[in-house]
């Protein structure tokens, strides 16, 4: 339960502490004094979303901060111990922060957390009933969750979730797997020709730039002869060739060294001298041995490196942008031939799924058919203490036929989603001898209202939130229904914690702790604050509610009656 809850600059609020008891808590308050916002302010700490208009204007932060106790083996608890956040025997604090620019922090016992951990905690600690869910049973999408909440059938229908958006990944990949394989197959002539055609030429990496030197050796290759023949007749084979010249040198350079000893040591300059030119020699003769001019060769050479200039010009800038299309290609038409056994492992894949989904369904629906059965019942039961005895209360559960859908029964084929096969709607007949009617199309506001808090009442048995709120559950009620609605929710509060916001005398009297909330003007702004009445200003309150601002005695006497009658109870 929420022992406290601290506000400071939210909306119309300045700064504001509200101590709630155990039981039945009621608020009142004139309209538009700021009922709602407390509210606002309490489901900000539980998770929900903040609006930066939220912030008190004027203000560089709004700040909400609630205290709670609950069970040492209770799942908030856990969460916290999970989370690894200490916490002081059964009692913890939940504290939310929003600035002007947007930015939330979320703190429990001063450690900071996530924003989605603290919407955890706060599913499981209180039950928020605010005004735009009271509508949400005309919503006929919401009926099956409330039937999945009673039934305590999430965790089947999470796992049907899961299977639905796995068979429809599957479904998706095999849909894309064929539209490849169709614009393969259309690309498969194109593909197996352009093939055939690079496969004809069958360049190699690297082999341009050796057939392009080739080619300028053979182009060049009577040059080439002749100039070999010219360096080797200067060097061997003319008269006065170079080597005879460095021969004579060399003599004259021995003589030399005779005279003078120390020219001895350079006389191996010469010698390598000459060894170098006769290396030179042998190596020019072989050169122009093997140096010929070959135009077959030469015509062989032009004819590949033209190829190749035609090849790039189709496929690529470079030959081996060329032999890259070609490894596109054969990958290409690989997966063309291999797709009937892809494609034959991926129906599989997707039939399997589907049966398995299937069949999830079929028990889903079924556990569905029981729990509504049962829910019929107490919702009845819970509607007859609410001054609706003669009504008729039926959960209808239907299937939608398709041809293509994914359960089948009975050779007939039904659609289904994430939640399963079965489309869940609330009917009713309020009256004797009427027809069952969708509770969307007919229901009152207070038929809805009384509706809603018997859901919630037979929903409270099985869920383990402490605490309840209920914003103006009371709309569209008064007189005998009114008080009615009051004991029911006095009976839940026998074990649930309440707090309820209201208009209604009938309810407000029978509560635990009575809050009012009153605007007024401070220092020239306009400021929401709510107060603990006593017993003598919870009269004073409840004969407001009663006749207006201008309370008779007979309307205090009237007041007066209703608390004593609640004490009495």
């Amino acid at each position: 339960m929420i022992q406290r809850l601290h506000v400071q600059n939210f909306a119309l609020i300045d700064d504001v502490t509200v101590t709630f008891g155990r039981g039945l808590n009621v608020i009142t308050g004139e309209t538009g004094a700021g009922k709602s916002i407390i509210l606002g302010a309490l489901s900000m700490i539980l998770g929900e979303r903040a609006r930066i208009e939220a912030v008190r204007t004027g203000s560089d932060m709004t700040i909400v901060e609630g205290i709670f106790t609950c069970g040492s083996e209770s799942p908030p608890l856990g969460l916290c111990r999970a989370a690894g956040i200490e916490t002081d025997g059964e009692c913890f604090t939940l504290r939310r922060e929003m600035g002007v620019d947007g930015r939330s922090k979320a703190f429990v016992n001063g450690r900071p957390i996530t924003l989605s951990l603290l919407k955890k905690m706060g599913d499981l600690l209180v039950d928020l009933h605010g005004q735009h869910q009271h509508q949400s049973l005309l919503n006929v999408d919401s009926h099956v969750d409330f039937l999945d909440t009673f039934g305590a059938l999430h965790s089947l229908r999470n796992h049907i979730a899961e299977l639905y958006d796995s068979y429809q990944d599957t479904l998706r990949q095999v849909k894309e797997f064929k539209a490849q394989e169709a614009l393969l197959r259309q690309q498969e002539e194109l593909y197996r020709f352009q093939l055939k055609e690079i496969r004809e030429v069958n360049p190699l990496e690297g082999e341009e730039e050796d057939l392009e030197r080739e080619r300028n050796l053979l182009e060049n290759s009577e040059k080439l002869c002749h100039s070999a023949d010219e360096i080797f007749d200067r060097l061997h084979q003319a008269e006065d060739s170079i080597v005879d010249r460095l021969h004579l040198l060399r003599n004259t350079f021995e003589t030399m060294s005779r005279i003078d000893t120390r020219l001895t040591d350079h006389m191996k300059s010469f010698d390598d001298a000459l060894q170098e030119l006769q290396e030179l020699s042998d190596f020019l003769l072989t050169y122009r041995q093997k140096t010929e001019y070959d135009p077959d060769r030469l015509e062989e050479v032009r004819d590949r490196l033209g190829a190749f200039s035609r090849l790039k010009r189709k496929y690529g800038g470079s030959l081996e942008q060329v032999v890259q299309h070609r490894r596109f290609l054969e990958q290409s038409l690989a997966q063309v031939d291999g797709y009937g056994d892809r494609l034959a492992a991926h129906e599989s894949e997707l039939a399997r799924k589907k049966e398995e989904l299937g069949r999830r369904c079929v028990t889903l629906s079924q556990k569905r058919k029981l729990a509504a059965q049962r829910l019929k019942k107490l919702v009845e039961s819970e509607l007859k203490d609410l001054g609706m005895r003669a009504i008729r209360f039926e959960i209808g559960i239907s299937w939608l036929e398709d041809e293509h859908g994914i359960v089948e029964l009975d050779r007939d084929r039904y659609s289904a989603d994430h939640r399963g096969m079965d489309h869940v709607e609330f009917f009713i007949a309020p009256n004797v001898g009427e027809e069952l009617k969708p509770l969307a199309k007919i229901a009152s506001g207070g038929e809805i209202s009384r509706i809603m808090l018997a859901i919630k009442s037979t929903l409270a048995k099985l869920e383990g939130v402490p605490t309840m709120v209920f914003d103006e559950i009371d709309i569209g009620i008064g007189g005998k229904i009114a008080e009615a609605v009051g004991k029911k929710l006095k009976k839940l509060a026998g074990t649930h914690q309440i707090i309820c916001i209201t208009h209604l005398p009938q309810i407000a009297s029978l509560s635990e702790e009575h809050y009012v909330v009153a605007k007024r003007v401070h220092k020239g702004r306009t400021v929401s604050a709510i107060s603990q009445l006593g017993e003598r200003e919870k009269v004073g309150e409840i004969a407001r509610l009663l006749g207006g601002k201008d309370v008779t005695p007979i309307v205090r006497k009237h007041a007066e009656e209703l608390v004593a009658r609640a004490g009495r109870r």
